[in-house]
């Protein structure tokens, strides 16, 4: 899923996946009408009955990731991740739903109050099967759109999949009412090291002592740095000077937003 706004970061992740060997097509969900041209082998992905659907219910855009549900064989990533291993080939001995976060041991943003009822009647170890929605992959299709749309008006699921204004928790109880099996490839056998880049502070190599504890991808989500830690030259790397002077600017115009508004709640209050 992409914008105007994160053009640049999705060209850095598009570019890391050609350079690791892969030349799988890239389709794009559309977050709003804010487009910008697609680098080749990419194209927008629409579908006009669940965007119209999500419209109608004044759903946020986010949810417009229900449509990666309806595939099979793929690897979905928000735009701030760049892959260090070809997922073709990585992802080829696995089945079933995939991914590499760390929210076994972070679950809160992944579930709402109503959907963690559900999670916690279905399994006491329920936060293994939590996931981070930037990132993941399936070879089996889990749904069709009117299957989706049918399971969202459901009363005991609504408050979650129409309602909520973020992404992870309704792909998250989608994923867990489909019944697919959940893997995660950061907890034992598998014990990759961790994908998201929050967790390397210093010398980040020294985590991956193998091949298999090396992450296949690199995930920057709700990481609010300067991009001067040691593992962000990785992302940099895959940009030009004039592209990271734009991203550090834009990261500037966005920590003084915050605090803006920081400033007014507490003056409201």
């Amino acid at each position: 899923m992409a914008n105007k706004s994160v053009e640049i970061r999705f060209n850095a992740m598009v570019r890391s996946l050609r350079a690791v060997g892969c030349s799988l097509p890239v389709k794009v969900i559309p977050f709003n009408d804010k487009l910008f041209n697609l680098p080749d082998g990419c194209k927008w992905w629409k579908d006009e009955k669940l965007f119209k659907w999500i419209k109608n219910n004044r759903s946020p855009n986010f949810h417009k990731k229900y449509l990666i549900l309806t595939e099979s064989n793929y690897q979905f990533v928000d735009p701030d991740i760049i892959f260090l291993k070809n997922p073709q080939v990585v992802l080829s001995k696995y089945h079933g739903f995939i991914t590499s976060c760390g929210h076994w041991n972070n679950p809160e943003n992944t579930v709402t109050v109503h959907s963690e009822r559900i999670f916690k009647n279905y399994s006491t170890t329920w936060p293994s099967l939590c996931f981070n929605g930037g990132q993941f992959a399936c070879d089996q299709k889990l749904y069709e759109i009117d299957s989706i749309i049918k399971i969202s008006e459901n009363n005991d699921y609504r408050e979650t999949l129409i309602h909520c204004e973020t992404d992870q928790p309704p792909l998250n109880l989608l994923v867990l009412l489909s019944g697919v099996k959940i893997k995660n490839l950061t907890l034992p056998p598998y014990s990759m090291a961790s994908t998201w880049s929050g967790d390397y502070d210093n010398d980040y190599r020294r985590y991956w002592t193998t091949e298999n504890k090396t992450p296949y991808i690199i995930h920057w989500a709700g990481d609010k740095n300067k991009l001067n830690k040691p593992i962000d030259k990785l992302f940099l790397n895959y940009l030009s000077t004039d592209e990271i002077n734009l991203i550090k600017n834009n990261q500037v115009n966005q920590n003084l937003l915050m605090k803006i508004k920081t400033v007014v709640k507490d003056f409201i209050r």
